[in-house]
């Protein structure tokens, strides 16, 4: 139970151990079949999951933005406005979705299209050929890819089916999840707030400066070949290689599954969102854009006599607004 190098039939039937680039290129070819059918999947939804312990929402990300106070209005001396305070915006619409929900795949193969067929063999430390245990294409295969998959990386050759987020509708070797952003950075507008009569309205966002965030899945790359390692093939246990589509079923099932039920392994693929301290706190990478919350904490008083018994004041956002959040995407291994 280790990592193999798995063996493979030469032209002339020889057994030989494949290269670490041969061997890095099945764990390529995982990575891409993982893209094709996702394990986990992240999707825009503002309904609830349901409920049966293969969704969750992802944390909400709460966006801020100062707004006035209301209109203070009374005689001499000027009344005392109550202070400005914060429209907060929850964004909560990340649902992800646990695809794999059936116990093991086929570790006895029954009704699989390797039915018949092993994992792949490979030279035993006693110079013995074996076939591989699940385990071991777990740590040959599996795990590597899972483990390319957590990363921050958004290329189709190291993370394809994999989610980020971007201010973009459309990005390069990407597919947009939804036209609805998953989180938004607005600005109270400043300027607008410091001139005019009173009453200021209270809700005053510069739409120009407003930030959309937006859910995007990593393509799949195209196949490359790789050469499909040798197995023993019932009911004669003779060595052959197994077509290339049934080794294809196997390692996408381990991949799927192992996204979905490795927590044991630590190589269960989940999502969260966060700030980077907690996201690197519980050991995960972020992907993509960071969705900034930009505010300022400042507000002036102004004043105003719209005639000479009535008195008005109004607290008002002022200041330069700066970033006060920033929070990620984050994948990682569980």
């Amino acid at each position: 139970m280790a990592v193999i190098r798995p063996l493979k039939l030469s032209a002339s039937g020889d057994l030989i151990e494949m290269s670490s680039g041969e061997v890095q290129l099945l764990i390529n070819e995982a990575i891409r079949l993982y893209g094709t059918a996702p394990g986990i999947e992240l999707s825009y939804d503002q309904g609830s999951d349901d409920g049966s312990g293969f969704q969750y929402k992802l944390a909400a990300i709460v966006e801020n933005r100062l707004q006035a106070s209301p209109l203070a209005s009374g005689g001499a001396p000027w009344p005392s406005p109550s202070p400005a305070t914060y429209v907060a915006t929850s964004y909560d619409a990340m649902l992800l979705n646990m695809v794999w929900r059936t116990p093991f795949p086929y570790k006895d193969r029954a009704g699989s299209s390797y039915v018949n067929q092993s994992y792949p063999i490979y030279y035993h430390a006693d110079g013995i050929v074996k076939a591989a245990s699940w385990v071991d294409i777990k740590d040959t295969i599996i795990a590597p890819a899972l483990t390319s998959l957590a990363s921050s990386a958004i290329t189709p050759a190291a993370a394809a089916g994999t989610y980020f987020v971007s201010t973009n509708t459309s990005e390069t070797d990407a597919t947009l999840v939804s036209p609805n952003p998953i989180a938004k950075d607005t600005q109270a507008d400043i300027a607008d707030f410091a001139t005019g009569s009173l009453p200021e309205t209270q809700d005053q966002p510069d739409n120009s400066l407003t930030v959309d965030y937006y859910l995007h899945r990593v393509n799949v790359p195209a196949e490359v070949p790789f050469i499909v390692p040798a197995v023993p093939l019932d009911p004669e246990h003779s060595i052959n290689t197994m077509s290339r589509s049934v080794y294809q079923d196997m390692i996408l099932h381990l991949m799927q599954w192992f996204a979905v039920w490795g927590a044991s392994y630590n190589l269960a693929l989940r999502y969260q969102t966060g700030t980077l301290a907690y996201l690197t706190s519980i050991g995960y990478n972020t992907k993509g854009s960071g969705m900034t919350d930009t505010y300022t904490s400042t507000y002036t008083q102004r004043y105003e006599q719209p005639n000479s018994s009535t008195y008005y004041s109004q607290n008002v956002p002022s200041g330069t607004p700066s970033v006060q959040t920033i929070n990620y995407l984050g994948v990682g291994l569980a």
